[in-house]
């Protein structure tokens, strides 16, 4: 597994910084195995072990849950008013979640990302120059749940089935960013919180505002 560090500038001159994991999707060894503050002995971080496998039996099973779905169709040419069949960038998305979430219109705060990648689409190195960047609420036991070290610091909506962050508990330790498959979580220093999509609630409004309407809010 290699993990690769992108930095770059979002809105509002803000930095961030993600981590991609490079790979197979799988749960690097994660599931089950959470990770630990250095300074336990070894009986304490079996009996923490103990204590986390114990939890996470305790999860309900998820069969179905919502999630926002990015598609596009095969043509341009749609009828009014919708402007395309396909992503144009326009980055409506980012500023209506950043706004609603944060109340204040920057891409860096936004729970759906847009992955700019004219350039690579232009040598056809990629399928369309913008790819939509936005949590899947991985079915049964998700990855980010399966690392994070503090027991109900993510939990389940029992409405809409999203992953859902409890910040009074949540240490911002990144360990879900990092183990995150479809890059969708991201730590976001100047407010020292990991960010995701909620789903709204279970009303998205990406899906809502986007111009083209190529994002869909189903059951899955």
């Amino acid at each position: 597994m290699v993990t690769q560090y992108a930095k770059g500038e979002l809105g509002l001159g803000e930095t961030f910084v993600t981590k991609s994991i490079i790979g197979t999707l799988y749960y690097r060894k994660f599931v089950m195995l959470p990770t630990f503050a250095p300074h336990y002995t070894s009986s304490e971080f079996k009996e923490k072990m103990m204590e986390r496998s114990e939890f996470l039996k305790q999860l309900p099973p998820v069969e179905a849950r919502w999630v926002v779905e990015p598609f596009e169709e095969d043509t341009v040419t749609v009828k009014a008013p919708r402007v395309s069949g396909k992503c144009t960038g326009c980055g409506i998305c980012e500023l209506i979640c950043s706004l609603d979430h944060e109340g204040m219109c920057s891409p860096a705060l936004s729970r759906i990302w847009i992955k700019r990648q004219e350039s690579e689409w232009f040598k056809s190195k990629v399928p369309a120059p913008y790819e939509r960047v936005v949590c899947a609420q991985c079915p049964g036991l998700a990855p980010c749940m399966a690392v994070c070290p503090i027991d109900g610091a993510l939990t389940r909506d029992p409405d809409t089935g999203a992953v859902i962050i409890n910040y009074e508990l949540c240490t911002a330790c990144e360990e879900c960013v990092e183990a995150c498959p479809y890059d969708a979580m991201a730590y976001h220093e100047g407010m020292d919180k990991v960010i995701k999509c909620d789903l709204c609630g279970g009303k998205p409004l990406c899906v809502e505002w986007c111009p083209p309407k190529v994002l869909r809010y189903v059951k899955k």
